[in-house]
């Protein structure tokens, strides 16, 4: 895998930067391995403790007390750190809990979250959920780490200007496309579910409940203006979801409530959000649409099991989930840095929602309505 990275950069005249924190410096290892990798290798840095992801990769301390060292944001702010303060056009980073012991039931033994990104694009980042031993998972993250930054060498032509100089430190923000329920439903999901109530895990309040259409990830201002501007002009219908089925993920530790069908208009939605995307030169998530509202995070397998639960269950009731608008919306964890975002009035059909602007972990900033 290391030498397909080094190929593919080569032949893209590209030059790439790690920033490891759990792994030790294993990906840099294994890239310069190679003969001949100072051609596309830059340099690597391993920044294990928090003090050294401020110092050396600009993470932003409250985040790093909000969110901890093993995030989707401090991963992200570690890519974007190690582009600013090289001269590479690509980064991967890797943060996680290796073990035996510094796990919780939030974020056990085996949690690994990788961020990589172009110095010409967004940054994305991936949770992971590795098993075995502490070799074990360092040895898988690295094996991510590696798939993950050739897919990104791979997503788009990256510009390697002449006379390159240090990028700024831009803040980026994380970004999705989403159906958000009334309050209405969520009382009647909230009545549904309630025997979650005696579950072990981290509950999401209600305000917070959404249907992810299109994931984007981290994107600058500029980027993020365009998406709003792009959004404005997508035609598509409302859509009502059916709500009849809470489902275990054991990988990604969360209790959600499903669709078990997914309507055309979902679809056609999510697929010209993705095409917007792309005209703007990000990479949307490209999974196939899977409409959920997460319930609750950090549920172990032993507390699911010790239910009775079977890996998904009838809700007991069906809701109508009925969309008459979409959102743009950014997790807090990039909102908290800026106490303006979202906040401000927008014209047209971007003014953001007035009466619910931000959530608990969430901010919806502008929304849009569906056709029907």
């Amino acid at each position: 895998m290391a030498e397909a990275v080094g190929r593919t950069l080569l032949a893209a005249h590209a030059r790439a930067v790690t920033a490891e924190s759990c792994t030790g410096g294993w990906i840099a290892k294994c890239l310069t391995d190679i003969p001949g990798s100072s051609r596309w290798f830059e340099r690597g840095y391993v920044t294990y403790s928090n003090a050294a992801k401020q110092q050396g990769l600009g993470v932003r301390s409250e985040d790093l007390q909000a969110f901890g060292a093993v995030s989707a944001i401090t991963a992200e702010q570690m890519a974007a750190g190690a582009l600013a303060a090289s001269a590479a056009d690509v980064a991967v980073a890797v943060t996680g809990i290796a073990g035996p012991d510094g796990g919780t039931t939030q974020k056990p033994v085996g949690l690994v979250w990788l961020a990589a990104g172009r110095r010409d694009g967004p940054i994305r980042a991936e949770e992971h959920h590795f098993s075995g031993d502490r070799e074990a998972i360092r040895r898988a993250a690295v094996a991510a780490a590696l798939r993950l930054l050739l897919a990104t060498v791979q997503s788009a032509a990256i510009r390697t200007p002449a006379g390159r100089v240090a990028a700024e430190r831009v803040r980026l923000r994380r970004v999705f496309f989403a159906l958000w329920p009334d309050e209405q439903f969520c009382v009647r999901l909230s009545a549904a579910a309630a025997q979650l109530g005696r579950l072990e895990g981290r509950r999401a309040v209600p305000e917070d409940w959404h249907v992810t259409v299109c994931f984007i990830g981290s994107v600058n201002e500029a980027e993020l203006a365009a998406l709003q501007s792009g959004a404005a002009a997508v035609s598509a219908r409302g859509c009502a979801l059916q709500f009849d089925t809470l489902e275990y993920w054991q990988r990604a530790r969360i209790v959600a409530a499903t669709a078990s069908q997914i309507p055309a208009a979902a679809v056609e939605l999510a697929q010209a959000l993705r095409a917007l995307a792309r005209s703007l030169g990000l990479t949307p998530d490209d999974k196939p649409l899977r409409p959920h509202l997460t319930l609750m995070r950090g549920v172990s397998p032993r507390a699911w099991q010790a239910l009775g639960e079977t890996r998904s269950q009838s809700l007991g009731a069906r809701l109508d989930l009925i969309s008459s608008a979409f959102y743009l919306a950014e997790s807090r964890a990039s909102a908290r840095a800026d106490s303006g975002a979202g906040g401000g009035e927008q014209s047209g059909r971007c003014a953001p929602p007035k009466d619910a602007v931000r959530g608990g972990s969430y901010s919806r900033l502008a929304s849009w309505l569906l056709q029907g």
